[in-house]
C-alpha cells in the first residue's frame, strides 16, 4: 500500500431500513463508499438452507456500479465481484441493501453453476445452498455458511483491494 493511503474498511454505509422481505429477482445496492454503489441480485430464496429453519437468500454482488441509487440494465453473472453468499435478511432491515427493482432470473440465471464448499468438513465435497450433494465442483463457488451485512461487506472489501480501480468512474 502506498505511503498516505488508507486501508479499506470492511463496512458498507447505510442507505436505508426496510422491513420488505427480499424475493427472487430482487435487485439491491450496497454502499461501500459514499455515491459508489454495487449491485447485487437475490437468486434462490429458503426457508431451509441444511440445519438451519430461517428464510435466508442465496445472493450475488456484481462488479457494475452507479454514483446514484438508480436501476441498471446490465448485470451479467459473468461480471460477479464476490462469490455467491448465503446471508440472511439483516442487511435490508439494518438498511445496508436496499431493493432498486425486482426482475425475473434470466435463464442464464436460473442454469447458473453455482454452489458452496464446506470449510471445515467434506474437503472435496461441493453441496447447493440447501445442503444437497453435488456431483461435480461447479463454475462458480462460494463457502457454505450463513453470512449477513457484516460478511458481504468483508468480502466485497477484500474484492475492491485488489481491484481498486472498481471504486473510480
Amino acid at each position: 500500500m502506498e505511503k498516505g493511503k488508507t486501508r479499506m474498511t470492511d463496512e458498507l454505509l447505510l442507505i436505508k431500513r426496510s422491513r420488505k422481505k427480499p424475493v427472487v429477482g430482487d435487485i439491491f445496492v450496497i454502499q461501500p463508499r459514499k455515491s459508489v454503489y454495487f449491485y447485487g441480485k437475490v437468486i434462490e430464496v429458503n426457508d431451509h438452507f441444511r440445519t438451519f429453519d430461517a428464510e435466508l437468500y442465496v445472493i450475488l454482488i456484481y462488479k457494475d456500479k452507479s454514483s446514484k441509487l438508480e436501476m441498471t440494465d446490465n448485470l451479467s453473472p459473468d461480471n460477479i465481484l464476490v462469490p455467491p453468499m448465503i446471508v440472511n435478511r439483516k442487511g435490508w432491515t439494518s438498511g445496508y441493501f436496499y431493493t432498486v427493482e425486482n426482475t425475473e432470473l434470466t435463464e442464464e440465471e436460473k442454469n447458473l453453476d453455482y454452489g458452496f464448499k464446506y470449510i471445515i468438513t467434506d474437503c472435496f465435497m461441493f453441496h447447493k445452498a440447501t445442503g444437497e450433494k453435488l456431483d461435480h465442483e461447479p463454475l462458480i463457488l462460494g463457502t457454505y455458511g450463513i453470512g449477513s451485512y457484516g460478511t458481504v461487506a468483508y468480502e466485497v472489501t477484500k474484492a475492491l483491494e485488489k481491484n481498486p480501480e472498481l471504486l473510480e468512474f
